[in-house]
């Protein structure tokens, strides 16, 4: 039996040597292999936390499920840990049915209220109010007199996420009521009333309730981020929100969700460049994945950078942008699953804010990184299956594309068949009725895809031939150094091809998450990259205009045109007719801000977007981010 169990005391050595971390997860992974693993319970625990280390979801689950088959006496414990993980890759049923198998082991009476408990997270995170409920009545009724505030609290939470304000918030009154010295619970139940007058737009009674708490407890950080940050989503008090917000990153300066509340603060107050300096370093943490933190530095990017845009020129920076209000913003108080709300983007808790799911029976936390466990998004460039960047690495990009593309015709013209035969079934053959089926064929026969391959295609779309029938999915997830990253998929087999996405994104650093966690952050449009050298910016600008673009933009060595999608046929219509040359013409995501990467950070996302298109299924990758060009260079020439 090989034990690992020694490396326990030796667990933040192992993390920081990347070479021997891989080579203990792999060796990890070889001996829990088998019906009788040579894996010990020592051992299994020992990698499983190596493996949330690295951030290999199914590793963790597949170790703690070997450690409970070793230990099945101490399944409560594994149970809860078990639970978490799979919540945190959105396995929603199997964390509910792990919890409602474990509550059944006469063996774990005891511990029944605390895993019906968390069964009420699994439940809620699910959308299942109503069981969610249920749950917390059968904990309380197992509880007796001795039912606990936190209990209490979390009925009022699952009533606050399935927008039943009046209920809950005669709940959280009623914690306050029942449980004064339950001082830290009553806090949390502060800030929930605080956030939900807002969600009900009673913005003075959030602030009300806030300011109170911050009298008692002056110098609190997550009530000066609070209010400080409702008082500059407003636009109010901006001074006094400065001083408030840094007040708390002072107290925690590498708090995302703080240096966010400061970025937006300072863009309110018009100091431009300090606040991307704030935004951009929320957005790199590991747990600056909140949709609302790209939302703010989307609009901070664009205001910044409106007087550089050919046709913004004179338009003045807006200091008042239209978006949603968001409260609670240390940390992600959403469930897994969440991706950005409708109405109120909520935010991550801190150890303090009101809405970190911590059982009363331990330590753990559920709102643990994992509303998007996940960060940004790039889209087809000039032929399926290929990978589209923001910024000057475009070109590069593009480079790079060109020299592969002759290594992988034979899987490139199967995902340009898979396109075709998905745009013929949905709109028919006729290509003056199709557009989806003409860009689909104009694509192809940039790639130079035989003619009979395309007519095939078209015949079997149509149902004229037999074969699988494909499904449109999208996949979103995160890259190294907080780059966000869309896949737009093909499949014949959905299932399959979500283990493997997953898979690849583990393997390369990366994390899948969960539906819009990125999307939402991108407009579909029109993309033209033109090679400087052949054409003039003011005929160009003029053509591209009358054509129907939105905007013109020199980017170097090239000039970037954007359009809505209606006019794309016509601005691609009006430059051939006048011979201007494209290395781009394609329908793309265009994001309204990019992530910074290093060299090192650089290589390791080019390696995850190279992996997702060579997955068979990947028709296009859309990723976020710009790196030095001396990298594209390197790459380039290594490829």
């Amino acid at each position: 039996m090989v034990t690992l169990s020694r490396l326990d005391t030796e667990f933040k050595a192992i993390v920081t040597d990347k070479d021997l971390f891989q080579k203990l997860l792999e060796s990890g992974r070889k001996l829990a292999e088998g019906d009788q693993p040579k894996l010990d319970f020592p051992g299994s625990i020992v990698m499983a936390n190596l493996a949330a280390e690295a951030g290999q979801t199914d590793d963790v689950i597949k170790f703690y499920r070997l450690a409970l088959k070793l230990r099945p006496e101490l399944a409560g414990l594994i149970v809860e840990e078990l639970g978490q993980h799979l919540l945190q890759a959105d396995r929603y049923d199997e964390a509910v049915k792990t919890y409602q198998e474990a509550i059944k082991d006469a063996a774990l009476s005891d511990q029944k209220p605390n895993l019906l408990f968390r069964l009420s997270q699994a439940l809620e995170f699910s959308g299942k109010t109503d069981e969610a409920l249920q749950a917390i009545d059968e904990a309380r009724n197992l509880l007796g007199n001795n039912s606990s505030p936190m209990l209490d609290f979390q009925e009022a939470w699952i009533l606050y996420h399935a927008k039943r304000w009046d209920d809950a918030e005669k709940r959280f009154e009623g914690v306050i009521a029942k449980y004064p010295q339950a001082t830290e619970i009553v806090k949390r139940c502060r800030f929930s009333l605080s956030n939900l007058f807002v969600q009900k737009g009673d913005m003075q009674k959030g602030e009300k309730i806030l300011e109170d708490v911050l009298a008692n407890e002056p110098d609190d950080p997550s009530v000066n981020n609070d209010l400080g940050y409702l008082y500059a989503d407003q636009g109010k008090n901006l001074e006094q929100a400065e001083k408030m917000i840094r007040k708390a990153i002072t107290a925690e300066p590498e708090n995302a969700a703080y240096q966010d509340s400061m970025g937006w603060v300072l863009f309110k107050l018009g100091k431009y460049d300090e606040a991307l300096k704030f935004l951009q370093m929320a957005v790199a943490k590991p747990s600056g994945t909140d949709g609302t933190i790209f939302e703010h530095l989307a609009t901070a990017r664009r205001n910044w950078d409106r007087p550089r845009s050919r046709l913004n020129r004179g338009a003045r920076p807006s200091t008042t942008p239209a978006r949603t209000f968001s409260l609670n913003r240390s940390s992600s108080n959403a469930s897994p699953k969440s991706s950005r709300p409708t109405t109120l983007p909520l935010r991550r808790p801190s150890r303090n804010s009101p809405c970190s799911n911590q059982s009363q029976f331990d330590d753990i936390d559920f709102c643990d990184d994992a509303a998007c466990t996940d960060r940004l998004s790039v889209e087809p460039t000039h032929a399926a299956g290929s990978v589209n960047m923001a910024g000057h690495s475009h070109w590069a990009n593009i480079s790079i594309k060109k020299g592969r593309i002759d290594k992988k015709r034979s899987k490139l013209f199967g995902k340009l068949s898979r396109a075709i035969i998905v745009a013929a079934q949905h709109g028919g053959a006729d290509t003056a009725m199709n557009l989806a089926l003409r860009y689909a064929i104009d694509k192809a026969r940039k790639a130079s895809m035989p003619k009979d391959n395309i007519e095939r295609a078209i015949k079997r779309g149509c149902g004229e031939s037999t074969g699988e029938q494909f499904e449109e999915v999208v996949y979103e997830g995160y890259g190294p150094g907080g780059v966000a990253v869309l896949c737009d998929i093909l499949t014949e087999n959905r299932n399959r091809t979500a283990g493997e996405i997953r898979k690849i994104f583990e393997v390369h650093g990366g994390n899948l998450g969960s539906s819009n966690c990125v999307a939402w952050m991108f407009e579909r449009k029109g993309l033209f990259l033109i090679p400087a050298k052949h054409a003039n910016e003011d005929t160009l600008f003029e053509l591209a205009i009358d054509a129907g673009a939105d905007d013109v933009k020199s980017q170097g060595e090239q000039f970037e045109v954007t359009c809505p999608i209606d006019a794309f046929q016509r601005v691609s219509e009006a430059f051939e007719k006048n011979q201007i040359a494209t290395d781009v013409a394609e329908l793309a995501r265009i994001a309204a801000n990019t992530v910074e990467l290093d060299a090192d950070t650089g290589r390791k996302m080019l390696k995850l977007l190279d992996a997702l298109e060579d997955q068979d299924d990947v028709q296009s990758v859309t990723a976020n981010f710009n790196i030095p060009d001396e990298v594209m260079a390197e790459v380039a020439a290594e490829m």
